[in-house]
């Protein structure tokens, strides 16, 4: 069971990559899911605010539309990692499954949110969850 983590934040608009560093995220996250035929994916959504988009599931095509389709309008702006860590957790720890990941997307450093992204990483850890980190 694998739960993506994808930041939604304004620099993920950025014109660094062509056309922008959300797409080249979101191009290079279908490559990866395309390669996951057997694993249970989940999409958690953050910027200031994180969110559970889709649930553990088989459907990677629900998965990848809620990806491509994603936005960070009515989501206060900002970098809330370790909340989104956390909200990971949250819906990942329940799973029964052999090998449970999280695989963290996001340009930025923490900057908002309640929960700190080493306190939240730590609490992962403790359930024997592995945290794959993808930044700029």
């Amino acid at each position: 069971d694998m739960l993506l983590v994808f930041d939604l934040s304004k620099s993920m608009e950025a014109l660094d990559f062509s056309p922008n560093r959300r797409k080249v995220a979101i191009d290079t996250l279908t490559q990866f899911v395309d390669k996951r035929l057997d694993d249970r994916l989940g999409l958690v959504l953050f910027s200031g605010e994180a969110y559970l988009s889709t649930p553990l599931t088989l459907d990677h095509k629900l998965l990848l539309t809620n990806l491509k389709n994603s936005s960070n309008a009515g989501l206060e702006d900002g970098t809330a990692i370790g909340q989104a860590l956390a909200v990971a957790v949250s819906h990942l720890r329940s799973s029964k499954a052999k090998s449970r990941v999280i695989l963290l997307v996001t340009d930025g450093d923490n900057n908002m949110g309640s929960v700190d992204p080493i306190s939240a990483a730590q609490i992962a850890a403790g359930y024997g969850f592995k945290i794959y980190t993808i930044g700029k």
